[in-house]
């Protein structure tokens, strides 16, 4: 299992928080994900022979946030 972090930029609220967790979660491979609001980190664990940290990347993007 794989740990990894992101900086995100464009959330502002727990609804966003929520929903970039919810769908993170729902991806194969993707163990555990946590979204925090005050530093804009967002944390995850994953298996890495199931999913890479680019694809989880472009699921949070697709939702209209940056990853940095």
């Amino acid at each position: 299992m794989a740990q990894g972090i992101f900086k995100l930029a464009g959330i502002h609220c727990k609804s966003c928080k929520h929903l970039i967790e919810s769908v993170a979660t729902d991806l194969p491979g993707v163990n555990s994900i946590n979204v925090d609001l005050e530093s804009r980190e967002c944390e995850f664990n994953f298996d890495e022979s199931k999913i890479s940290e680019k694809e989880i990347a472009r699921a949070i993007e697709q939702l209209g946030y940056s990853v940095q």
